[in-house]
């Protein structure tokens, strides 16, 4: 057995060991095996309203703008429903508009702050180049062919969320990976905090790595095993962030805690163990 197929083995394992707190084989599934077609929206609306969810998916951003405003979902009447080439129309790209619109129009818990890198300053910029950039596309079956002629080439698929961070205000390579694999893109995983603390934790990458090396290494892992890269980085993710967003019966409200670096512990002590009967 590799390295790789070692490591996911593992992964599920220690989830496992939470069957106290409701986590299951049958809720792992219904993270790490989804089908495709139910992840892909069938129009450009949907399209964009899951590039928004993608921009609050970091740091404290969608905790604040859930908080706040109720979530994403609430943004549909002053962004016509979600509909990319309206919000252009209808906003001309000022990103300050929006946030008027967003403070005037829908209901909020709590100001709307302005400050140059307030969340939802960010927000409205993300709003604006998010529907200039997707207005280019006549419908979905037009952006989701655009993205296959990414995604079937190993070479250039890395290229197509660096591309989506320079397009859309707010994004980078993690943030457009999440947009993609969320899509239904398989082959795209998130280098986010936990990822990046377990595969260099694992040996997999330097201490530190960059986005794109944790990228690759989730890549490599797949290979390795003959999972998806979504398979890999929603178990590795499942593990650090120990977040089961959609089984509020698991844990304290859905989670039971973050384990990142207890698990890396407990699998290295098990790698080492296990000798010379893993190859790298």
């Amino acid at each position: 057995m590799n390295r790789g197929q070692e490591a996911v083995r593992l992964a599920r394992e220690y989830l496992l060991t939470f069957r106290d707190q409701g986590v299951t084989e049958e809720i792992l599934a219904d993270y790490l095996e989804p089908k495709q077609k139910d992840l892909r929206p069938k129009d450009i609306n949907g399209i964009y309203e899951r590039l928004l969810l993608s921009v609050t998916n970091s740091n404290m951003k969608r905790q604040v703008v859930n908080g706040t405003i109720g979530g994403i979902w609430n943004l549909k009447v002053i962004l016509s429903g979600f509909d990319p080439a309206e919000v252009k129309r209808k906003f001309g790209g000022d990103s300050w508009a929006v946030l008027d619109a967003i403070d005037r129009e829908v209901p909020h818990t709590k100001e709307i702050r302005r400050g140059p890198r307030s969340i939802f300053t960010l927000l409205s910029r993300a709003i604006v180049t998010g529907a200039d950039f997707l207005s280019q596309f006549a419908d979905a079956d037009d952006f989701y062919g655009w993205v296959d002629l990414f995604d079937a080439d190993d070479r250039a698929r890395p290229a197509l969320p660096m591309l989506l961070g320079s397009e859309v205000a707010g994004y980078g390579f993690p943030l457009g990976c999440d947009f993609l694999k969320e899509l239904g893109y398989l082959n795209f995983a998130k280098p986010d905090v936990h990822i990046k603390a377990i595969v260099s934790g694992l040996g997999f990458t330097p201490p530190k790595p960059s986005d794109y090396s944790a990228f690759k290494a989730v890549i490599r892992i797949a290979d390795e095993t003959g999972f998806s890269p979504y398979y890999v980085d929603k178990l590795l993710w499942l593990v650090g962030s120990g977040y089961f967003y959609r089984h509020p019966e698991v844990g304290h409200k859905s989670r039971i805690g973050l384990h990142a670096s207890d698990f890396v512990a407990w699998a290295n002590e098990a790698l080492a163990a296990a000798g010379s009967a893993v190859t790298d």
